[in-house]
């Protein structure tokens, strides 16, 4: 468990009655001490809520009438809820409230130990917590946070075990009179087990607690709660009435069952009355989920089969022609953490290793024949061929991205540029012979193209391209077909179809088996799999999009097996603020939440911290003191990035091209401009904020807008730039030059329009990756991100500002080589690095992966 920020102290006495005894631990409101109530005699557990959320009115409102109805619950398998307190403690208002202590283990806890529950087992706890969820429901309450972590598993003294339904801290009365008091679009709860319309900010019936129940019931059985599909899939010895938790997680929340008891019912009476409920509901036989918005699963119930079962990372999935030879990149094994690439047969299930040099291998793609094995060698950003069966390595490309094999074998054809970036153009498409030679640009008359792949005949090479960018790189981006030489080329409109669907793709490879193409694509802010037919003969675009997955983990990387299937890998993602002190770059976590929290930006005393926080489908601005360790959202629903001004006083959001100044601690917000173009940060007297704007010639100026006047004033122009940032004496601009796509340079530079572009200085070498300049307080530092030794790490480089020019060689201030805590799967629009008064601040991602099928 993190460190938790104890409200008050063992001992202490609150509101003259009630001792803390002990600590327990931290929920997601605040935190819970066992405590004696010396009115009554009687030891009970003690919620205090967090200070931020105290200090809301209509929280705090609405959890006094929720817990107040939550007072009449008395059920065996409900935790009572005793009080609700509000008391002055330190000049601040401190709110708590008092229930039932209860000892013993969770289920959460259960499950984790036992990886799985026999179904016996998991059906009576199922029962008690369904008879515990029908009497809050019938009480007008919607727990809202219902997961096995808030379920207890309680020993009685007869031996037998009583599931108990707790933690009210998220619940809301959901009869017309008290929902007409709560705030609406406060999204609270835990992703994977949140109904979609929690995510869509929509008032919650119970319903969202039947369908957080589906999700339990299924991990309880399977040891999974994603993908959500049939239980059978993963453990065919469970009797068909278990894939009626399928039932559960309907978008409709009318088409969910009723109550828990009847999901509960459906289980036990098995296959034949399972289906006769089904048909009376009109809906075919075991999972006929027609799902629409984020969260669809297919028109009856695909076959989900996990391939890899590592605790680290394991993705990259690519397929032989025939489909009977997967090759993936790996940690397992690593004493590094580093990936290498491996070979799993689909037919017996044997795996080996094929790669185990320095640095990660990625990215892998397998020769027609299963002979050879292309892939990404990061260390040195080259594409490298190997024979499967072992021998010697080939470098073949350099900075290629996703290579994939012609059908015939004779051809690579691959991607260079910058993945996940979605503001500026960089993609190339090339091919070259597998035996080696010069590469061959295709599509040079594009000034975006990415992610290409083969027709199974070879005459075609599907890609996504902008040919024209006058409007915007996303307005007038399409999937585009192109015969083998790059010499005829057609939009397939796929483009419109897209974005009328609402679904962005990612750069990741897709899958093409002529007539459809398979890909890994946003809706919302989630990322799973779909399908869009594409016909080589036609050229064209048919139909609409079609979910083939659905969950709240980034599903990526589909490859084409036998019989349908199709292999994909399921990222579980976890990013969370950072703190390395620039002294000896010792490094703590800031932030400790299931999010993915980024783009931070920081006061410059260290006190204060700004950062966008995507929990689930709501993407939110929060403000963190680090001094009390409070957090709040300060922008909601905004896909704006934050940047803090140097006294914390106020956020400048970038909001597309227009810039808005919000104030901290009043939340007014104010327009500075409509079309500054990017965000990039404030200037140290906070008198005007960076931003980047593209002219139509290609130069780009880096310039500041006053905050008084509004007017403009270039600092520097090239082509090109990207970050910068302002020393603190206000004489220095540090900032990034990238060239082609894969290669950025950093550079200082006198704050001067005029500045030549002879008189930069160049920081670091031209032949790598460095971006995200940050200055020490002093400005006799220069921190920023660079790949010089193989991996994205923090470096610092020491400076002369009375000179301009830098001391001595760069550092490595902070080394990130394992590829479960990297900045390497960060975008450069999500990663963002903060220093203030002797530490950085930045984005770490902690992901988790493995492969899966499926059939559709």
């Amino acid at each position: 468990m993190p460190p938790v920020c104890q409200m008050v102290s063992v001992g202490e006495v609150l509101a003259d009655r009630f001792r803390i005894q002990k600590l327990i631990g931290a929920g997601g409101m605040g935190v819970v001490y066992e405590a004696e109530d010396m009115a009554g005699q009687l030891i009970v557990a003690l919620k205090t809520i967090a200070n931020d959320l105290a200090m809301d009115d209509r929280l705090t409102a609405r959890l006094r009438n929720e817990l107040l109805v939550a007072r009449n619950v008395s059920h065996p398998n409900v935790c009572k809820v005793y009080e609700y307190w509000e008391t002055e403690r330190d000049g601040r208002q401190l709110v708590f409230f008092t229930m039932e202590l209860l000892k013993g283990d969770t289920l959460a806890e259960r499950i984790a130990a036992a990886g799985r529950l026999k179904p016996g087992e998991a059906l009576t706890i199922l029962k008690q917590v369904a008879a515990g969820l029908s009497e809050v429901h019938r009480l007008g309450i919607v727990h809202r946070d219902l997961k096995p972590a808030n379920v207890f598993l309680i020993q009685e003294s007869d031996g037998s075990e009583r599931a108990v339904l707790m933690d009210f801290g998220l619940a809301r009365a959901a009869n017309r009179s008290v929902a007409a008091k709560t705030e609406t679009g406060l999204v609270m709860g835990t992703p994977h087990y949140m109904a979609p319309e929690l995510f869509e900010g929509g008032d919650a019936g119970p319903p969202a607690d039947i369908y957080s129940f589906g999700v339990m019931a299924l991990e309880m059985v399977t040891g999974s709660n994603y993908p959500l599909q049939a239980p059978r899939s993963l453990v065919p010895s469970l009797t068909a009435g278990w894939d009626t938790v399928l039932r559960c997680f309907q978008r409709d929340p009318a088409q969910r069952p009723a109550t828990a008891k009847d999901v509960i019912a459906a289980i036990e009476w098995g296959a034949p009355v399972y289906r006769r409920i089904l048909i009376g509901l009109g809906i075919l036989a075991v999972a006929a989920l027609a799902w629409t918005g984020f969260n669809r699963l297919p028109g009856r119930a695909a076959q989900v089969t996990q391939l890899t079962f590592d605790s680290g990372f394991t993705a990259d999935p690519a397929a032989s022609a025939d489909g009977k030879l997967l090759v993936y990149a790996s940690d397992r094994g690593s004493a590094e953490g580093d990936l290498n690439i491996w070979m799993h047969r689909m037919d017996t299930g044997a795996e080996r290793q094929l790669t185990n040099d320095r640095g990660d291998e990625d990215e892998p793609a397998i020769s027609p024949d299963g002979a050879q094995i292309a892939y990404r060698s990061a260390a040195d950003r080259t594409l490298r061929v190997r024979p499967a069966g072992g021998g010697p390595t080939r470098a073949i490309a350099k900075w290629g991205e996703a290579p994939r094999y012609s059908p015939d074998g004779s051809k690579l054809v691959y991607w260079t540029g910058v993945e996940g970036e979605r503001t500026a153009a960089s993609g190339q498409i090339w091919v070259i012979p597998t035996l080696g030679g010069t590469p061959k640009r295709l599509a040079a008359d594009f000034v975006d193209a990415r992610a290409p792949v083969w027709s199974p005949d070879g005459r075609w090479i599907l890609f996504r391209g902008v040919r024209d960018a006058s409007a915007s790189l996303d307005a007038d981006r399409d999937w585009w077909m192109m015969d083998a030489e790059g010499e005829r080329v057609t939009a397939t409109g796929a483009g419109a179809k897209l974005r009328a669907a609402g679904l962005m793709p990612h750069d990741t490879p897709s899958a093409w088996d002529g007539s459809r193409v398979v890909f890994s694509a946003r809706s919302g802010h989630t990322y799973n799999l779909w399908s869009l037919g594409i016909n080589s003969f036609l050229r064209r675009a048919i139909g609409s999009p079609k979910a083939i997955t659905t969950s709240n983990a980034f599903q990526a990387v589909p490859a084409m097996l036998t019989e349908g299937r199709i292999a994909y890998a399921i990222w579980r993602e976890q990013i969370n603020l950072w703190q390395i002190r620039t002294a000896d770059g010792e490094i703590r976590q800031v932030t400790f939440h299931d999010s993915l929290d980024t783009r931070v930006s920081a006061s410059r005393d260290g006190s204060k911290l700004a950062f966008g926080r995507r929990l689930g489908e709501v993407r939110d601005v929060w403000i963190k003191d680090l001094r009390t360790g409070e957090e709040r959202t300060v922008a909601r629903n905004e896909l704006a990035v934050p940047f803090l001004s140097p006294h914390g006083d106020v956020v400048a959001l970038s909001i597309g091209p227009a810039v808005r100044l919000l104030d901290v601690a009043t939340g007014q917000q104010t327009d500075l401009c409509d079309h500054c173009g990017e965000l990039l940060g404030w200037l140290p007297d906070q008198s005007a904020v960076l931003h980047l704007k593209e002219l139509g010639d290609g130069t780009v100026q880096i310039a500041a807008v006053d905050l008084q006047s509004r007017s403009k004033r270039t600092l520097v122009s090239g082509r090109g730039l990207r970050e910068a940032a302002v020393s603190p004496d206000g004489r220095s601009i540090a900032f990034t030059r990238r060239q082609d796509g894969v290669r950025s340079q950093l550079y200082v530079a006198v704050v001067d329009e005029d500045t030549p572009e002879s008189r930069w200085l160049p920081i670091t070498h031209l032949e790598g990756w460095a971006d995200k300049p940050a200055w020490s307080d002093d400005g006799r530092t220069l921190y920023y991100k660079s790949d010089r030794d193989g991996f994205p790490c923090i470096w610092s480089q020491a400076f002369q500002p009375e000179l301009l020019k830098p001391k001595g060689e760069a550092r490595p201030l902070r080394h990130f080589h394992k590829i479960t805590f990297t900045l390497s799967h960060l975008p450069p629009t999500a990663l963002g690095v903060a220093q203030a008064h002797g530490s950085l601040f930045l984005s770490v991602d902690a992901d988790s992966s493995n492969i899966w099928s499926i059939k559709p």
